[in-house]
């Protein structure tokens, strides 16, 4: 911990770790005792606790976390239900006793969730504003899964903030919106195409899954939309306006999106992780953020017609597991680690929390090393001593881990 500051990623409290869950400490430490909530705790350390977001979201996404998370948002909606009138009061009177206290408002700064509501504060912690959310919602902005940001994104050198709030058809649907610092509504932006495989053809809705937004200016939005009930994924370029600028269509699930300048060339490239619905295998797509376009090379039935060939620099599939194929029916790029000239992936095996393989790779995205974390190795061993797997992990199927299928452009 350089400079006396904490790991990114790292809760330390039961307090930390409810409020990223967006849950009362009483829910969280149940949550532990009945459905496997991922905390760990010092030795000899009274008492103490940590967890990692990652592992949390990990979580969060098996089938445990989904059932206490639909839970907690049954509970809440009820609650939220009963005392709408009073919240209702209560923000009006906050509104007004602000705008006295201070009738020119301030610039956004950060933004919290309580309840069904994102909130813009200033960088004095003076709410400015408030938008609804559906139940649940949570910012994952730490792992390449953005679903909110404040900045400069429209070059008129004020503070705009963008929020991607999906998941209910009675608040905000499937749209990425963007707000000015008083919290009016500049733009929006949704998936309003169809597009068709040989055999299907697949319409609207689509549901904004993440967003990255580029450094440097002009700005550049890189927005992730999934089918709403199956593939494909469309990622669409848009300027800070909202316009689209491009868009490439991708024959499977990307859910990790971040801008980085990994080959330190002074200009920053587009990557993206997820899943291939074709192959059945994690994947990571590379593009330069000014050439996005046309669908992904797929075998049939999963081509995507009439969007011409995909400009992707670099496509590089990750191998399955046999942990994954005893679990899961594929396994997935969930999200990255990004300290430049490094990218790490994470490749999502299992459904138990933490069941991964992280992948690194450095500036000229050639894979350094592959390790499996130690939830992976526990999970490993128990489907072996119930039967599930008939071997033991052994170096030569860790080596196995670097037998990445890679693709690249002739002029990439």
């Amino acid at each position: 911990m350089e400079n006396g500051e904490r790991p990114a990623g790292l809760l330390t409290t039961w307090k930390e770790i409810a409020a990223y869950l967006g849950v009362t400490v009483r829910t969280a430490q149940k949550w532990e005792q009945e459905r496997g909530l991922p905390v760990h705790r010092v030795p000899g350390g009274r008492g103490r606790v940590w967890a990692k977001t990652g592992e949390l979201d990990s979580w969060q996404t098996s089938a445990d976390g989904a059932a206490a998370g639909a839970s907690e948002g049954r509970k809440r909606w009820r609650r939220a239900l009963s005392l709408a009138a009073l919240a209702l009061a209560f923000a009006v009177a906050g509104v007004v006793a602000s705008r006295i206290a201070n009738p020119r408002g301030g610039e956004p700064a950060w933004f919290q969730t309580d309840g069904n509501a994102f909130i813009v504060c200033d960088a004095n912690g003076r709410e400015l504003w408030r938008k609804p959310v559906p139940p649940g919602w949570r910012d994952q902005t730490v792992r390449g899964r953005a679903k909110a940001w404040i900045g400069d994104v429209c070059g008129d050198s004020g503070k705009e903030v963008l929020l991607a709030a999906t998941g209910s058809t009675a608040t905000m649907p499937l749209r990425l919106y963007c707000f000015d610092a008083s919290g009016t509504e500049l733009w929006r932006y949704r998936v309003q195409r169809e597009v068709r495989t040989r055999d299907e053809v697949f319409r609207p809705p689509f549901v904004v899954a993440a967003f990255a937004v580029s450094s440097g200016k002009p700005r550049r939005i890189a927005v992730v939309s999934h089918h709403d009930s199956y593939f494909p994924t469309q990622v669409a370029i848009l300027d800070g306006d909202g316009n689209a600028l491009s868009e490439y269509w991708h024959s499977g699930y990307l859910w990790a999106v971040v801008f980085a300048d990994l080959d330190q060339d002074g200009r920053q490239e587009l990557y993206l992780g997820g899943t291939s619905n074709a192959r059945n295998m994690a994947t990571l797509v590379v593009f330069d953020p000014d050439r996005v376009a046309g669908a992904s090379a797929e075998p049939e039935p999963y081509q995507l017609l009439g969007l011409g060939p995909g400009t992707e620099t670099a496509r590089i599939f990750f191998p399955r597991t046999c942990v994954n194929r005893a679990t899961r029916q594929r396994n997935t790029a969930a999200a990255f680690r990004l300290s430049p000239p490094t990218l790490i992936a994470e490749v999502r095996e299992g459904s138990a929390a933490g069941t991964m393989v992280l992948y690194h790779f450095n500036r000229r995205l050639e894979l350094e090393e592959a390790v499996p974390s130690d939830t992976f190795l526990t999970v490993h061993r128990q489907l072996w001593k119930t039967g599930r797997i008939d071997h033991p992990w052994s170096r030569e199927e860790e080596e196995s881990l670097r037998s990445i299928i890679r693709q690249r452009r002739p002029d990439s």
